[in-house]
């Protein structure tokens, strides 16, 4: 009875074994569920738009992240002076005048900020111009 008692022993110590931990199971499913939520959060609050620019028959795609901020979010004002830049009637303007120049000499243009730097990139294709 002995020795049976030995072999049930060994057979319930190599069960436990092959038994799974519930703290483990508890820690894996814990990261599953964060790194689900990780995602989750990425695609609900990334955005991402494409403008075409027809003027230099290009186009610019803009990410914005609204999540994180004004910075990284796209300003309606923006949006406005890149399609006035985009959109530009060849009249007397001074618009007109700076897109006329000769190329040889660039146009520097200070951007102050409108978000994502949509105004800045999109200046700086329709222009020629260093940002």
């Amino acid at each position: 009875m002995s020795i049976r008692n030995t072999k049930e022993t060994e057979r319930e110590a190599e069960d436990s074994d092959h038994e799974i931990n519930p703290c483990t199971i508890l820690l894996l499913q814990e990261n599953e569920e964060r790194k689900e939520e990780a995602k989750d959060e990425l695609q609900l609050h990334h955005h991402q738009q494409t403008f075409n620019l027809r003027s230099i028959n290009s186009s610019v795609v803009i990410r914005q992240l609204p999540s994180r901020g004004l910075s990284f979010q796209l300003w309606p004002a923006a949006t406005a002076l890149v399609s006035l830049l985009d959109h530009h009637h060849h009249s007397s303007t001074t618009l007109s005048t700076l897109l006329n120049r000769p190329q040889s000499q660039p146009l520097r243009i200070l951007e102050l900020g409108s978000g994502t730097g949509m105004v800045g990139i999109a200046a700086a294709a329709i222009l020629g111009a260093f940002m």
